[in-house]
């Protein structure tokens, strides 16, 4: 859910994923004249009590002198970015204008807002995708394949990719704890590595000058 705060003049607005929230309320004078720290995450013990958030806050965003958001509006559907004033920008996106903060336990997390990328799920009865163009001939060039996987289930022997008849694939095997790699129909088998299902892990191969890695 997206919130934001905007004060123009002396109007102040609540909006909710970009629609406004309630009425417009009415405030004049000064908010907030002091040195005190910004506290995210916490109420700063006002009147001796303290209350936690417990969840998740990304992109909060702070900008003095304007006051962005006056009608209904569509939220970023990307991280925030700074924008003239920003004084803040935090929990998930930085940059070289942020104030020194200090992280009292709070911890980074990838869990975000932002559909920035999308996955393909296979079902392991028979899903794949194919393709076919000469550019998958890497001959004795340099090459590099990457990519990131999530396992629900492990078998014998799951595939990742293969480019015919054993000539260069990928599988993970022997419950999922060991890369295997073939090349030109035989098998080169790393030592086991640590992985665990329902984790998400980035592999990649790449050959320089002869060596794969």
């Amino acid at each position: 859910v997206h919130y934001a705060v905007s004060w123009n003049g002396t109007s102040i607005r609540l909006f909710v994923n970009g629609v406004q929230s309630g009425s417009t309320g009415s405030i004049s004078g000064t908010i907030f004249n002091s040195s005190d720290n910004i506290i995210i995450g916490n109420n700063a013990g006002v009147g001796g009590i303290s209350w936690f958030l417990n969840g998740y806050i990304s992109n909060l965003r702070v900008i003095k002198g304007t006051g962005l958001y006056t009608s209904n509006f569509t939220p970023s559907t990307s991280p925030l970015t700074p924008i003239s004033g920003t004084s803040l920008l935090t929990c998930g996106t930085s940059w070289s204008g942020n104030p020194a903060i200090t992280n009292n336990g709070a911890v980074v997390d990838s869990y975000n807002p932002f559909a920035v990328a999308y996955s393909t799920y296979f079902d392991g009865t028979g899903d794949y995708i194919s393709a076919s163009s000469s550019d998958f001939a890497f001959g004795t060039g340099d090459f590099t394949v990457e990519w990131f996987q999530y396992q629900t289930n492990n078998g014998n022997e799951n595939f990742i990719f293969n480019l015919g008849a054993d000539n260069f694939g990928v599988s993970m095997a022997n419950g999922g704890n060991k890369l295997n790699v073939y090349m030109n129909g035989s098998k080169v088998t790393t030592p086991a590595v640590s992985s665990s299902l329902s984790i998400w892990y980035h592999v990649a191969i790449s050959r320089s000058s002869g060596t794969l890695n």
